[in-house]
């Protein structure tokens, strides 16, 4: 049941906004994001890599109980609101 593991991590990201969308490297597109107005978007293949997604986390200053919801594909629908973020799984 549920999709199969990938073997490696793969990351597609796009940083966006009115005028433009740029496709590549997280760490590159999150310094732009952090600088300016547009939006992140992240798509992470491989969310069983442990220490990835708290490399991940830790960019994003996601809780850790978050990063373990995310981890656990068999999670019920649910938002948590925290101080800055709100978090979505559906």
């Amino acid at each position: 049941e549920g999709q199969q593991k990938l073997e490696n991590t793969f990351t597609r990201t796009i940083l966006f906004d009115e005028d433009k969308v740029l496709e590549g490297n997280l760490e590159d597109l999150f310094l732009q994001w952090k600088q300016g107005q547009s939006k992140l978007w992240v798509d992470i293949r491989g969310i069983h890599d442990s220490a990835y997604m708290e490399r991940i986390g830790n960019m994003f200053g996601i809780d850790a109980l978050a990063l373990e919801d995310i981890q656990e594909t068999r999670q019920r629908t649910k938002i948590d609101l925290y101080d800055h973020s709100i978090f979505v799984i559906i």
